[in-house]
């Protein structure tokens, strides 16, 4: 699984979404989603969820939300314009091979709202498997 996934990022936009088919298959529904951009897109959710995946349901292009219900989330894609993967609350300082995830923490929250943190970039997408923690929700941004 590892494999098919780094070859997804390495893929142009064009053939993300193909490429990244078990990925997104098991990241859809309670588990994940995918954010396809018109400049490339990224899957974010769990490799190993506990619930059968379902169809996605409408969203704003480019955008996407999920909730991990394992600490084995994660997020991995292509987008050649800019990519962004958002959570709020409740983080894993490192993936499941003690490499750093990079969380940033976003502006200070208003209260009663949670504190969000986000990880971000162009081109290859990557968060580790592992860093999207338990019970964690968020969204994904592509393009």
């Amino acid at each position: 699984m590892r494999l098919g996934v780094a070859a997804a990022v390495t893929l142009g936009s064009a053939g993300v979404a193909a490429a990244l088919g078990t990925f997104q298959a098991q990241a859809l529904g309670p588990e994940g989603c995918f954010a396809q951009g018109a400049h490339g897109g990224v899957a974010a959710g769990t490799l190993t969820g506990t619930n059968a995946p379902t169809a996605p349901g409408p969203s704003t292009p480019g955008t996407c939300s999920f909730t991990a219900i394992s600490d084995q989330g994660g997020a991995t894609g292509n987008d050649s314009v800019s990519w962004s993967v958002t959570k709020v609350d409740k983080i894993n300082a490192v993936d499941i091979t003690g490499k750093a995830c990079g969380w940033v923490a976003d502006a200070p929250p208003t209260p009663p709202n949670p504190q969000t943190y986000t990880i971000s970039g162009t081109g290859p997408a990557q968060v580790g498997y592992g860093c999207i923690a338990k019970g964690a929700s968020g969204t994904v941004n592509a393009g």
